[in-house]
Order: structure tokens, then sequence, then C-alpha cells
């Protein structure tokens, strides 16, 4: 089965919402996640603890993504500094606003919970308490700093960043030197990202090598459109997933990242039909607004869960009802963050940045 190539890859946008809707659902029944849940919801709560792996759902979706806007760039021999601007003003501008909304609703949040109102060693507060972490907080490189994130999930854009400074640099290699040297740069860091000592002093590789099996499925899917074989963009999928079984400590979700990478690329045949399946539809809509879940989810989760569990105890099974009103509430919120800030300000970045002649696998 076929299907023209120039249309998008639908599904993605539908992985990208049932990740979202993974990581709401851990952040939350987080109550039940670090303490006992109630006898008979146990099930419940053993599901809503593998949310998590929805992060490395974004990982795998980023790469093919990121991939296939870096070969835009290559085959285009451009400098990798329209590469950067472009996704610096996609991650920034809604992550600072979505730091105001987080500290506005700590601001509010305070006359109810026994936090202070600025950061200590001991205990966050509804602000940072230096400049020091301010601008750490706002150039997303707490990591560097040693900072806890302020926004509960910023950790991984911290890591997404560090993606697109390779990735700019595999742009130089491959406008410099050719696609192949890139390639094997790129393969190189993620062999680096299954390696224990490599991964404990760089954790970022470790998403990395999971970002890089989305690029594989990107390459799968450009070289089958080219009438080139596959099978080596598989081959180095399966031989990283197969690094995650060998070496559990080098990551212990990057066979996970495989095989999923792997059903995206078995999907892509099938996208347009499955893709517009009546009971999944309301996935991609989720998917369009995902990083607007992703950012404004655990900023509301958290206050409507504080305040009530002060009626209803964690260890009670109607403590589902706060459950499911915090994160409806967050999904709520995500959903006005996305339409009067997310796409107002993607309306000014593709303003600044006209987009690029279309790739026929886009997915930006």
């Amino acid at each position: 089965m076929s299907r023209p190539a120039h249309e998008r890859y639908l599904l993605l946008d539908h992985g990208r919402g049932l990740a979202a809707l993974a990581v709401v659902s851990f952040h939350a029944a987080h109550q039940w996640i670090v303490g006992p849940a109630p006898a008979g919801l146990t099930w419940l709560a053993a599901i809503a603890r593998e949310g998590w792996r929805g992060v490395h759902v974004f990982f795998v979706i980023s790469g093919y993504c990121i991939a296939q806007l870096a070969w835009r760039e290559i085959r285009g021999r451009r400098s990798p500094l329209r590469f950067l601007r472009d996704r610096f003003l996609r991650i920034f501008p809604a992550y600072w606003a979505a730091c105001l909304l987080a500290a506005a609703l700590a601001l509010l949040a305070l006359p109810f919970n026994e936090l202070p109102l600025l950061a200590t060693a001991t205990a966050p507060g509804a602000l940072p308490s230096s400049v020091r972490e301010w601008l750490g907080h706002s150039l997303l490189i707490e990591p560097l700093l040693g900072q806890q994130s302020y926004l509960l999930v910023a950790w991984t854009l911290s890591w997404e960043l560090a993606y697109y400074v390779m990735v700019a640099i595999l742009v130089v290699v491959g406008v410099q030197l050719g696609v192949i040297p890139a390639l094997l740069l790129a393969l190189l860091a993620a062999l680096a990202g299954a390696c224990p000592p490599c991964l404990a002093q760089l954790p970022a590789l470790g998403g990395w090598t999971e970002f890089t099996c989305g690029a594989m499925v990107f390459g799968a899917a450009t070289a089958r459109q080219e009438g080139r074989p596959s099978w080596p963009w598989l081959t180095a999928m399966a031989l990283l997933g197969g690094l995650g079984l060998l070496v559990p400590a080098a990551s212990i979700m990057l066979s996970f990242s495989a095989a999923f990478a792997f059903l995206l690329h078995w999907l892509r045949p099938y996208d347009h039909i499955l893709a517009h399946r009546p009971g999944v539809i309301w996935l991609g809509a989720l998917g369009a607004m995902s990083y607007s879940i992703y950012l404004v989810h655990a900023p509301v989760i958290s206050p409507v869960i504080n305040l009530l569990r002060r009626q209803i105890p964690a260890s009670s099974p109607y403590f589902l009802v706060p459950i499911f009103v915090a994160g409806a509430a967050g999904l709520a919120t995500a959903g006005f963050f996305y339409r009067f800030v997310e796409c107002r300000v993607e309306q000014w970045r593709k303003a600044r940045c006209p987009a690029l002649p279309p790739s026929p696998l886009s997915n930006s």
C-alpha cells in the first residue's frame, strides 16, 4: 500500500497526542504513584505510572521532524544559523509565556500552601530567588548550572536545545564534507549515548540516541521515496535498540524508543487510512497542541491537586475525582494557551522565518 509522497505524516500528531495524555496522566495521578493506591484501583495507578514513557515518544518524533529540517538545510547548502534561529524562536517565546503563567499560578496558590515566596536551599518557592536562577530558567541552562527546572518538564527542553546545537554542527559537516560524514558523526554520538561512562558525564546523550532512532525513520522514508534501499537505516535502528538490551545501564528506554521508531516506519504506508479513523482523529488534535500541553499542564495540575486533596485524601477511591479534575483543568488551560499564545507566536515566527519549500515528508 502506498500513499502520495507529498502528504504529511499525520500519525506523528497522533503519537504526540498519545504521549501528551500519558505525561498528563502520570502527573495527575502522582499521589497514587508515589504512595499506595486504594484497593481496586491499583491497576489504574499502574497504567498512570507508565506515563513517563511519553517523554521518550516525544524524543523519537522530534528526531524524525528535526532530521527532515536538517536534510532540507543540507540540500539547500544553507547556514545552520537560520535553522538555530527558527528552532529557538519555536521553543523560547511559548516557554517564557508558560513560565509567566506558572509564576502567576504559584503566587495565587501561596495562601493555600506553606511554600515561601522565594526559593530557598531547602524548599522551592513561587519565584526564583537570585539572578543566577532567573538566568538559568530563562535560557534553559539549568542542567549546566546544577539547578532544578522552574517548569517541571523543562529539563527535556534543555536537552532538546542541546540536540539543536548538535544538529547545527551536523548541518555544517553535511554542507562542507557531505552527507555521509554527517551521518557517521551522528551515529558516533548515538553510540556514545549507549555507553554508560559517556552517559554519566553527559546524560543528554541518551536522549540523543533515542532522537537518532527517529531520524533513522526519516532516513528510511526518504530512501524508499527516492528508490534507494531502506535497510541501512533500519539496521542502524535495530543496532541502537539492541544496545539498549545488551547494555541496560546505557538507557533504560532505548529499546522502547527503537521499537516505537520501527512502529512509525511500518505504519507510514497506512498513515492516511489510520489517521482519519473516527475514533482517533481527536488524538491528532491533541497532538497539534502537544507543546502547549507539555508546557502548562504541570503548573495547573499541582495546585488543583493540592487544593482538592484537602477535601478528599489520596487514600480514598474518590480521589479519582481530583485526578480527573486536575487533568481536565491542565488540558483545558493548554487549549487556551495554544489558541491565544502558541498559535500567535507561531504566526509571528513564520512571518520572521519564511518557510523553506515544503519537504515531501514535511512534519515541521
